[in-house]
């Protein structure tokens, strides 16, 4: 399984203010139910546009991608796939049992962030045992 998610910092021209906060969660578990990994993602709108060092910076758009599927942690080229993204940071973190891979990205805009997230997609793709498809014109 492939998964992904994309959050933007953007606003309307006439609206400075930010959101109160973002809240994920996910649970990744096998079929009889044993917890596999556990994942939470909290952001305040506050503290996100103020673009502190150590949490955004100056990178307006974060992206997520998370691969199952055994063994897929041990194939995932993603530093490859990425390396000349510009704009774009990344972070793998390897699942227990072999299970995938939870990959994060920060990217300063939103051009970045759907490069970035379209590579690692087919990246993933590829690490799975999926044949890529060809990008379709957009």
């Amino acid at each position: 399984m492939i998964a992904l998610d994309g959050i933007l910092s953007h606003r309307l021209p006439d609206d400075d203010s930010a959101f109160d906060w973002l809240d994920t969660r996910v649970r990744i578990a096998t079929p009889d139910d044993r917890l596999i990994a556990r994942e939470r993602n909290l952001i305040r709108g506050a503290r996100w546009r103020a673009r502190r060092a150590g949490l955004t910076g100056s990178f307006d758009c974060q992206g997520t991608l998370l691969v199952l599927g055994p063994g897929a942690d041990q194939r995932l080229p993603f530093g490859a796939a990425l390396r000349d993204v510009p704009d774009v940071l990344l972070g793998v973190s390897l699942l227990p049992d072999r299970a995938g891979a939870l990959i994060r990205m920060l990217a300063r805009d939103a051009a970045a962030l759907r490069t970035g997230l379209q590579r690692a997609w087919h990246a993933a793709r590829i690490a799975v045992g999926i044949r890529p498809r060809r990008a379709r014109p957009k």
